[in-house]
């Protein structure tokens, strides 16, 4: 649970958005970041850890909370909880000039000065992998890239299965942002961070994966947070449940609790869910993917 000095930070934003930047500012961050040459050996994907205020409980008091995307049926691993954010696009590495102007969310971020001359190589990846989170984000729900406030880099996911990185980037949202999620988000979804410290509701996801081949079937179990809110549970799992652990244990020192002492909750995935092969057929799987198995 959260102590008494997390408990107040959290309901002040702007000492918040501070601890944060101050927290990702070291803690071996950027030679994670170093150590990753942008591909993986196959694809590179952006997205953006999103925090802002959200009225969530009966009291009708902000609090501060995680957003996250609800993929849609259009799209691949259909309903699982995700970071806004894709690959990079040709678009990208024309707008991220945009990155070095004096009105841009890197511009404006407090490191920015400093990683430029300790971290050259980093910076230069980063001014285009924010661009292209940004990017995404405004696709994906009409977040206005200028009302972003960019925090500091978070540890970078290693994909097996899609031969994939995923590079994080914690940015806040001001509450008074008017997001619409568009075809490939089926609804967005607020997780208070008091709830993500809060060992009780962690869990082991035990997934069962049907593979089409005469039915066979094979389990996993894979560590989860289990979210309960106004329109049902939701199973935050796979690389951004580990975004969200790595971000709590930087910036809170919140360790997840032992998975062997952790409730069950099972779930089932179709054959279509990793290879999207019904709706390739007509043309509208969207190819990004954020879980490893």
């Amino acid at each position: 649970m959260p102590n008494e000095f997390q408990y107040n930070i959290l309901d002040n934003p702007r000492e918040l958005i501070r601890h944060i930047e101050s927290r990702l500012s070291g803690n071996g961050i950027a030679a994670n970041w170093l150590g990753a040459d942008g591909n993986g050996g196959g694809k590179g994907s952006a997205v953006l850890f999103l925090l802002t205020q959200k009225r969530t409980g009966l009291s009708g008091e902000p609090e501060t909370c995680l957003l996250l995307n609800k993929r849609s049926q259009r799209v691949l691993q259909p309903g699982d909880l995700c970071c806004p954010g894709g690959g990079v696009a040709t678009t990208d590495k024309i707008l991220w000039r945009l990155m070095h102007l004096p009105f841009s969310p890197l511009y404006q971020w407090s490191q920015w000065p400093q990683w430029r001359v300790e971290h050259p190589e980093i910076a230069q990846h980063l001014s285009l992998l924010l661009t292209t989170a940004l990017r995404e984000a405004w696709e994906e729900m009409r977040l206005n890239p200028l009302k972003v406030t960019f925090m500091g880099l978070l540890p970078v996911q290693q994909l097996t299965l899609f031969k994939r990185q995923i590079f994080p980037l914690a940015a806040w949202v001001p509450s008074f942002q008017r997001l619409k999620p568009n075809w490939e988000v089926e609804r967005l979804v607020y997780v208070p961070l008091r709830r993500l410290m809060d060992p009780g509701n962690f869990g082991r996801y035990r997934l069962t994966f049907k593979d089409g081949q005469g039915g066979h079937q094979r389990q996993n179990d894979f560590p989860c947070f289990i979210h309960q809110g106004t329109q049902g549970t939701e199973i935050l799992w796979g690389a951004t449940f580990r975004i969200a652990a790595d971000f709590l244990k930087l910036v809170f020192g919140f360790s997840l609790p032992d998975p062997d002492n952790l409730p069950v909750v099972r779930g089932n995935r179709g054959k279509t869910y990793l290879n999207g092969s019904l709706w390739e057929l007509k043309g509208l799987v969207k190819e990004e993917s954020e879980h490893e198995y």
